[in-house]
């Protein structure tokens, strides 16, 4: 007599909130704080936009958000860093976001996953690549920390530039409009079920092969 038996191999995963921020509420930016090139100010604000070149139906935390182009000949970065968020014990880290954006060809967009808010130790999970982004429509991103992050905190920055003008052409552009931030992760004591499923077959013997087949 063969008896097969089949296993079945259920793992559940659920994705646990570990920060939300950039909503309607302007509470949802308490943390966030700004790092700007030297001789550059209040590039980063939260609001709704002023400028036409950009949806106004919500409050954004973005660059040039009044004066609808981002600076030129910014020799650094001008970034926006989130609070210190804690995903100990949390694997599989995604960083969600509603984007707009429009940065011209050779400036420099980033989204950078740092292990403190003061640290260098910096991974960069996107980048524009110093190709031109122009957003018609709001775009729902989702990106996903490297395994390699190795950190009891993450702390995300959205960077813009270096910028600059090209054989005096102006190439500037909206830059960032950020809304709806959200970071999850995969709690690491996740349940791991298993559920064998026999057939009617009886074993007549000590002989009987029992034929294990894993489940698609």
């Amino acid at each position: 007599t063969t008896t097969t038996i089949t296993t079945t191999t259920t793992t559940t995963v659920t994705r646990t909130t570990l920060y939300t921020g950039i909503t309607a509420a302007a509470s949802s930016v308490a943390g966030w704080a700004q790092v700007t090139p030297k001789n550059f100010t209040g590039i980063w604000a939260y609001g709704v936009p002023s400028a036409t070149n950009r949806p106004r139906d919500r409050a954004v935390l973005g660059t040039a958000i009044v004066t609808a182009l981002y600076p030129e000949n910014m020799p650094t970065a001008a970034q926006v860093v989130s609070p210190s968020i804690s995903i100990t014990n949390f694997s599989s880290i995604q960083v969600s976001f509603d984007r707009y954006l429009g940065v011209a060809e050779d400036d420099i967009a980033t989204v950078l996953a740092c292990t403190t808010s003061a640290s260098s130790t910096c991974t960069a999970i996107w980048n524009s690549s110093g190709f031109a982004v122009a957003d018609t429509a709001w775009t729902r991103v989702t990106l996903a920390l490297p395994t390699t992050f190795v950190s009891p905190t993450a702390v995300i920055r959205f960077g813009l530039g270096p910028t600059r003008t090209t054989n005096g052409v102006v190439t500037s552009g909206p830059g960032w409009s950020l809304s709806n931030f959200v970071v999850t992760g995969v709690s690491l004591a996740s349940s791991v079920s298993k559920t064998i499923i026999s057939s009617s077959a009886s074993i007549s013997d000590s002989n009987t092969i029992i034929e294990i087949a894993e489940a698609e």
